[in-house]
């Protein structure tokens, strides 16, 4: 869905006031043979680049391609650029998705049980206070927050 709604914003705002000639008008906004070409052109790379995304990470593992983008970023180590540590800290974010995943799920299974359904904003309201408090206790010492993850898969 969130692709869907990303590719149907880029062939609106590649559509639209595009020189070329005109297939419709309506008010200041001008459609173009042109410009439906072009918003086609773009959402289909947009798409493509997504699904080959999607399929080099379903056959590969994050390690293989973390040290794959690294190589092939390695020369730009020379102008000072710090690839190395950017593909550090990627592969160890890529590491903490699957526990700050459980720990959420679990943190708003516990905090959901005691709330009826609401409004959005109430809804919005709940999740950010169990939120902020678990990424605020993740920044000042994750090392606690690391095993306790851990511990709750030790359990398991």
């Amino acid at each position: 869905m969130p692709i869907s709604i990303f590719l149907f914003f880029t062939f609106i705002s590649n559509v639209f006031n595009q020189p070329g000639r005109i297939l419709l008008s309506a008010g200041p906004l001008l459609i173009t043979h042109e410009g439906l070409l072009l918003a086609c052109m773009r959402s289909a790379r947009i798409f493509l680049m997504i699904g080959g995304v999607k399929f080099l990470m379903a056959t590969s593992s994050h390690d293989a391609l973390m040290h794959a983008l690294a190589r092939i970023l390695g020369p730009f180590e020379k102008a000072g650029v710090p690839v190395e540590d950017f593909f550090h800290t990627m592969g160890l974010t890529l590491q903490c998705f699957p526990i700050l995943q459980d720990t959420l799920t679990m943190q708003y299974r516990k905090n959901i049980s005691g709330v009826r359904s609401g409004t959005v904003w109430n809804k919005t309201r709940m999740l950010a206070m169990f939120l902020l408090p678990l990424f605020v206790e993740s920044i000042r010492s994750p090392e606690v927050f690391f095993k306790e993850s851990e511990a709750g898969e030790e359990s398991h």
